[in-house]
């Protein structure tokens, strides 16, 4: 088979997860039956090119407006190739995330949906988004979010601390998440028991970053918190190192329809390197963390547990520690790179040939 990767979103965290480390380990697996290319821009490719390729998989959107989706797609398939949309996220936002506006500008829901409908088959990363895709195409794969350890940012190489450490390792567009943990803070900031007792890191601060500094007001309580500190912004190459540096991820996320179908993928990180979580209570987070076992669930409703829990880590760092093994033992039985790998190979296969899989029971 000759793959085509689209990167539409070349060098960030999306790219890296649902398209280049998937199909580096998909190689190493099947490089004798696949072959690989990789393009930023559709429509540098030549007709030739065009000609010799199977299937072209692309994450999210392969065209930027709704009447283009089917237009592109007639050009993409016009020697037989098939196209497999890759999708991580829901696609209609709410008022209260950062780019609602630009989205409504746009009309980006109705021109993701066309893309749902017109794809071949889709490429999903939880079963709850699975149950959101389905009405409008049927051939949906449940592949999850893995890390590829030849990454080597994926090998913990953890430092050690008299202080607990806890780090937020959200991107630019979670305002409104890290907003459901600031009475917390401020009770943490002004907790003078607690005071020089632990460490509370913003990872991925850069002074440019105008929503950064929001995080900062509130994980500093607008700098009444002499504890905060921040981890310097990187590359996706590079940010993981970030949890080389903390002993408890902390992953807020308010309850929101944009929310219930995000990934597990904060769990699967803080797992990978050896950390224990403290999370907000959505379905996908509950799934994978059994509360005051191997990590905390914060509901939105008691907006003080974010204290409470830090606190009880903070005064019990073996908890932490113990809580860290649990949780990396399980999450890593449980998202399986080889058994994910070949779902995927026989995927494409399928895609191929115009056969369409049952997707496995205990993915559903």
């Amino acid at each position: 088979m000759n793959i085509c990767l689209y990167y539409n979103s070349p060098a960030t965290g999306v790219s890296l997860y649902r398209l280049e480390m998937p199909h580096a380990y998909y190689y190493k697996k099947y490089g004798q039956e696949v072959s690989f290319f990789s393009v930023e821009k559709i429509d540098q490719l030549t007709h030739e090119e065009l000609s010799i390729i199977d299937i072209f998989i692309v994450n999210r959107t392969w065209a930027a407006i709704e009447p283009a989706v089917e237009k592109v797609a007639e050009i993409l398939r016009q020697y037989g190739a098939k196209i497999i949309l890759d999708m991580d996220d829901y696609w209609a936002l709410e008022p209260g995330h950062a780019f609602y506006e630009e989205y409504e500008k746009k009309g980006m829901t109705a021109t993701i949906i066309k893309h749902l409908e017109c794809a071949d088959a889709i490429i999903c990363s939880t079963k709850y988004l699975r149950e959101a895709i389905l009405p409008y195409n049927k051939n949906v794969t449940i592949l999850p979010n893995i890390p590829y350890e030849l990454y080597e940012q994926f090998i913990p190489s953890p430092t050690f601390s008299d202080y607990m450490r806890f780090g937020y390792f959200g991107a630019g567009q979670h305002l409104e998440d890290v907003k459901t943990t600031e009475r917390s803070m401020a009770e943490l900031a002004f907790d003078k028991k607690l005071n020089n007792k632990y460490k509370l890191y913003l990872a991925g601060y850069h002074p440019n970053n105008a929503i950064g500094h929001q995080y900062e007001q509130i994980f500093s309580c607008a700098g009444h918190n002499d504890n905060y500190c921040r981890i310097a912004s990187t590359d996706c190459y590079s940010y993981m190192s970030g949890y080389n540096y903390v002993d408890v991820s902390l992953a807020p996320l308010k309850n929101t329809l944009f929310n219930t179908y995000k990934s597990e993928l904060k769990v699967i990180e803080a797992a990978w390197m050896g950390k224990t979580i403290i999370a907000s209570d959505i379905p996908i987070y509950a799934d994978n963390i059994e509360h005051g076992v191997d990590g905390f669930l914060i509901s939105e409703s008691r907006p003080l547990d974010w204290h409470k829990y830090m606190k009880e880590l903070i005064n019990k760092p073996q908890l932490a520690a113990k809580m860290a093994i649990k949780l990396q033992d399980k999450i890593k039985a449980k998202f399986n790179i080889d058994e994910t790998t070949q779902r995927r190979h026989e995927l494409y296969k399928s895609v191929k040939n115009d056969i369409c899989i049952k997707e496995p029971a205990e993915c559903i």
